[in-house]
């Protein structure tokens, strides 16, 4: 480890080797070592990796596993230590990614050079207690050689054999009692459960350990973007919680060495993630994209005054011309607020919402908020809709006969046409005093019947029960009228021949 530790620090000139060739460049180096890999056969019954390129002193082995992608490896020329690395994915193959993973696992040989020296001084204090553990008599030797010669005995008295100058166990006889129900483990031609054998807290402690020190090791190399040290602070954070659970459960045990061990492990993971995890500005500052610039021409006359309100509070054009895009949409309502106004734009690119919120927070503190929010309302109230708002249709009046009125627009009509005075015609006039004559000389029996229906009606309105009476066939009417009956009567059948 300490010879393969050089190759943790990279060479200040890029160079690979891939089948006899070599590439100076990152990009043709990765590309020409992904089409390696990908060109090899499938490896059915395993065997060992081939190698596909020369990279830092190492021999960069490969082999194709199917559906389950490639697993390769790196052994240095100079030891022959195989490094392994994590197999690739079919989807994962990517020309870059393949020198930065090898980058990273090159850098991780010094961290683990560290890790098995502390692990060495360990080993070195626990080997003198235990030598004198060993050296040291055992308390019980006595005790532990009475019960070996008492058991002994017991074994000869179960065969049968006779014991001088001991108890007379053998003379004495015992009745087997009948058990009433037979033990599961004693019955007859079953087989025994299978035992499975959980693997010990130091085992699992060892594991995880050196699954952590390949996480850290991937996460402490330099020149990492800020996704990428984000996603490696969340493996050490969940590397972390592993450690935790084996701590507690070594606890339990009663195992202080492993204890021990695992605590240090579980502070070094969070000292190196509290130093890979990026900070908030930084993460804010990696979320904002560039967007395409608006064209002007989609503008009304109030886009130079919207972006000069902008500029105000540092806002770039392109992010207004966006969010002025937007404004323009909304039948003519001005949106309030820089939030209202950043969503807006959030929906005609990702970053545009974000960096008008950053830059309303940058805003220096003597501009008035609520200027500005009428420099928008008076930029914004002369923008042009930039997509006009579909026409309804209008319904297509269909020619009808002459003579024929809708009945809707009939009543329309009438609501809006002014009342007309319709004169009577000369011959339609009657005196008022032969209508007043008529209505005296009508019958009692007539008034009385004029009476009833008036009646009757009044009924129906204001009682449904009795409304639904009156129109059940057979029954009889306020008035004594019977309702005629809507049953079908049969006719009379024809006389035989």
């Amino acid at each position: 480890l300490k010879k393969d530790a050089k190759a943790g620090t990279p060479p200040k000139s890029f160079g690979m080797m891939v089948k006899g060739r070599t590439f100076v460049e990152r990009a043709d180096a990765g590309e020409a070592l992904a089409g390696t890999i990908q060109a090899l056969p499938l490896a059915l019954d395993g065997g060992a990796l081939v190698e596909v390129g020369r990279y830092r002193g190492f021999l960069v082995k490969a082999q194709n596993i199917g559906g389950l992608g490639y697993r390769w490896a790196a052994e240095s020329l100079e030891t022959g230590r195989v490094y392994s690395m994590k197999s690739i994915e079919k989807g994962e193959m990517s020309p870059v990614g393949l020198i930065q993973r090898l980058d990273n696992r090159f850098g991780g040989i010094p961290v683990d050079l560290e890790y098995n020296e502390r692990e060495l001084e360990r080993s070195k204090a626990s080997q003198q207690s235990y030598q004198d553990l060993l050296n040291k008599p055992f308390e019980h030797e006595e005790r532990l050689q009475a019960t070996q010669a008492e058991m002994a005995r017991l074994d000869r008295v179960l065969q049968g054999e006779g014991i001088e100058g001991g108890p007379s166990d053998n003379v004495q006889t015992y009745e087997e009692e009948e058990l009433e129900e037979q033990l599961e483990s004693y019955r007859y031609g079953e087989a025994a459960p299978e035992q499975v054998v959980e693997p010990t807290v130091r085992e699992e402690a060892v594991q995880a350990i050196g699954e952590a020190d390949e996480v850290m090791a991937a996460a402490v190399v330099p020149d990492q973007t800020v996704g990428e040290r984000e996603e490696s602070a969340s493996l050490l954070q969940d590397v972390r919680g592993k450690l935790m659970g084996l701590t507690a459960d070594a606890i339990e045990a009663g195992d202080t060495g492993a204890e021990r061990v695992l605590e240090e492990a579980t502070s070094e993971v969070a000292q190196v993630g509290r130093v890979v995890e990026p900070s908030l500005e930084e993460l804010e500052a990696a979320k904002v994209k560039p967007v395409e610039a608006a064209p002007a021409a989609e503008l009304g006359p109030g886009s130079e005054a919207l972006i000069r309100a902008a500029k105000g509070l540092g806002i770039g054009d392109t992010e207004i011309r966006q969010a002025a895009n937007i404004l323009a949409r909304l039948d003519g309502q001005v949106v309030p607020g820089i939030h209202h106004v950043a969503e807006a734009a959030q929906y005609l690119s990702p970053g545009a919402g974000e960096s008008i919120i950053e830059a309303a927070r940058q805003a220096p503190q003597n501009i008035n908020a609520q200027s500005m929010l009428q420099r928008f309302k008076a930029a914004t109230t002369d923008l042009v809709p930039v997509e006009a708002k579909p026409k309804r249709k209008r319904r297509v009046k269909v020619p009808r006969k002459p003579g024929t009125v809708r009945r809707r627009a009939l009543v329309k009509a009438v609501k809006k046409a002014p009342p007309k005075r319709v004169r009577p015609k000369p011959e339609a006039t009657v005196p008022l005093e032969t209508l007043v004559q008529a209505q005296e000389e009508r019958t009692p029996r007539a008034q009385t019947m004029d009476s009833r229906k008036r009646h009757s009606k009044t009924i129906r309105a204001k009682n449904p029960r009795a409304k639904r009476w009156l129109k059940r066939p057979g029954s009889m009417d306020i008035m004594g009228i019977d309702t005629p009956s809507k049953r079908r009567t049969r006719k009379p059948r024809k006389p035989s021949k």
